[in-house]
């Protein structure tokens, strides 16, 4: 775990008074995602995710945080981009995919012409 993402989790902790144990149980179950992948490794990401965020009833906040905790490389610098303006999964999953299933979907089409 990289230390900027460990401030991270400090710094939300502290403002949304969310427990460290609980969201460190659930990184564990979450692969990391370093965005250069894919479009059938992005929608796995996103569907584990899901499940787990469905499954263990994770509110938006821990769900996020769990997630952005996993991201590495270029995943980590668009999460940086878009923290700010993401408050919500379904806010989110939308960012997520039109960025990584709907762009890759599009340069798949202009990779076969």
């Amino acid at each position: 775990m990289a230390n900027n993402n460990v401030n991270d989790i400090t710094t939300i902790h502290q403002t949304k008074h969310i427990n460290n144990d609980t969201v460190l149980q659930y990184v564990q179950l979450v692969d990391q995602f370093d965005g250069k992948c894919d479009v059938i490794t992005a929608e796995a990401w996103l569907k584990s995710v899901n499940k787990l965020r469905m499954f263990s009833n994770l509110d938006d906040t821990t769900v996020l945080i769990t997630m952005c905790i996993n991201f590495k490389g270029e995943a980590q610098k668009w999460w940086n981009q878009i923290e700010d303006t993401t408050k919500t999964w379904c806010a989110f999953e939308e960012k997520f995919k039109d960025k990584y299933i709907h762009n890759g979907i599009k340069r798949g089409r202009k990779s076969k012409k």
